[in-house]
Parts: structure tokens; C-alpha cells; sequence
């Protein structure tokens, strides 16, 4: 092999690799959106039924 192609194989495996880091990076950032997301929904709903429960039990008490 000469150096020509070692830098020609070198180019693809470097680029490859800047893709797949790419990718990692996407699909990082797009996790943590949709973590929070999903925490910021379990907040809301956990406290509306809390909050729904609260309302029924004092309205059972009266």
C-alpha cells in the first residue's frame, strides 16, 4: 500500500468517524429533550391527579 492510499483510507476512516460522532451527538441531545420532556409531563400529571383526588376528598368530607 502506498501513501496515497493509506491517506485516501485514512480520509474515509476519519470521516466515518466524524459521522458516526455526529449521530452520537444528535441522538444525545435529542434524548435529553425528550427526557425532559417526558419528566415535565409526569410533574403535570402527577400533580393534576393529586391535585383531583385533593378536590374529591374534601368535597366528600363537607
Amino acid at each position: 500500500m502506498n501513501i496515497e492510499n493509506i491517506g485516501r483510507v485514512m480520509t474515509h476512516v476519519l470521516v466515518n468517524y466524524l459521522a458516526d460522532s455526529l449521530l452520537l451527538l444528535k441522538v444525545h441531545n435529542f434524548t435529553d429533550v425528550c427526557w425532559a420532556n417526558c419528566v415535565d409531563r409526569f410533574i403535570d400529571t402527577t400533580l393534576s391527579i393529586t391535585n383531583r383526588f385533593t378536590q374529591m376528598v374534601q368535597k366528600g368530607s363537607h
